[in-house]
């Protein structure tokens, strides 16, 4: 059984909805609903009346709704005492999308570490949806991740502060070899070979939005490859097997180098925000005074 499945169930009540819960969840309604099925499966016992039109509780839930409380709010308490006890050995928990493991992690943890030399930092890689669950229930301290303004912000509530570390910036790349096929195929409407993010997934989802609505309407794409990991993309790149959007940062050397061809000129580019956030509902002493100090800063990378 996971904590947050008792925090999900006990939100579910404080909204009233499942689709304003899994909204504050940041998560979809399908997946918020899967959650409160778990912890019935796990409990044994069922907690919602789903016959009903609103939001019901079955009786039993109902009757141990306090307990389930006192257990989310005391696990929280031993987690802040041992935490305190602890206080000589100072570690924070960090989420990051892989991207940016690679790309500003290194210099962002250099940063951070001539704050606090004592300080060490535990890193966390997942997608953008997981990244943000582990930062809202307490898992990570600090998430380093992309923001675009066409997707919704977490520092629109009053649960995240965010930190502009900088930007980035998603370029359609090809090799000498493969740029000459794509111009021609642009230019006669022709078949182009991509490289692709997984639609679910940030950048897929923004570089679907941004930039592959319009390259479908005048030309044929055969998707080569579909992964999460850039750095695949990247090499695949390189080998001659198709345009791809990839962040500046990754191929700098390339470019210079003429590995990598830049198609801005012929395709849009994407702008990325790259923020560092932290929960206010954190209330580690070590950890606020850390943000506090970040913030007045004003640190980029």
């Amino acid at each position: 059984m996971k904590l947050n499945w008792l925090e999900d169930f006990l939100l579910l009540i404080e909204t009233g909805s499942f689709s304003k819960a899994a909204q504050r969840r940041n998560v979809t309604q399908p997946a918020f609903s899967r959650r409160i099925q778990m912890l019935e499966h796990w409990l044994g016992v069922q907690l919602v009346n789903r016959g009903s039109h609103s939001l019901k509780l079955t009786t039993t839930a109902a009757r141990f709704e306090p307990v389930m409380r006192r257990v989310v709010e005391s696990t929280y308490e031993l987690r802040s005492h041992m935490r305190a006890d602890a206080a000589a050995d100072s570690r924070f928990s960090l989420a990051t999308q892989h991207t940016l493991m690679v790309s500003h992690l290194p210099k962002l943890l250099n940063i951070l570490q001539e704050y606090r030399h004592e300080t060490a930092f535990q890193v966390r890689t997942g997608d953008l949806d997981d990244c943000i669950e582990q930062l809202s229930q307490g898992h990570a301290d600090l998430l380093l991740s992309f923001r675009s303004e066409e997707e919704p912000r977490l520092d629109q509530t009053s649960d995240f502060s965010c930190i502009l570390l900088g930007h980035e910036y998603l370029l359609p790349v090809g090799t000498e070899i493969s740029v000459q096929q794509i111009r021609t195929a642009l230019q006669n409407g022709g078949n182009i070979r991509l490289l692709k993010y997984p639609e679910d997934s940030f950048l897929g989802r923004i570089l679907r939005r941004e930039c592959l609505l319009d390259l479908v309407k005048n030309n044929t794409i055969e998707t080569v490859c579909e992964s999460a990991f850039t750095m695949g993309i990247k090499e695949m790149t390189i080998s001659d097997m198709g345009l791809s959007w990839l962040p500046k940062k990754i191929i700098e050397d390339e470019l210079m180098r003429g590995k990598l061809i830049s198609l801005e000129n012929e395709l849009r580019s994407i702008k990325l925000d790259v923020c560092l956030y932290c929960s206010n509902n954190n209330k580690y002493p070590k950890l606020r005074e850390f943000w506090d100090k970040i913030k007045s800063d004003r640190i980029k990378i």
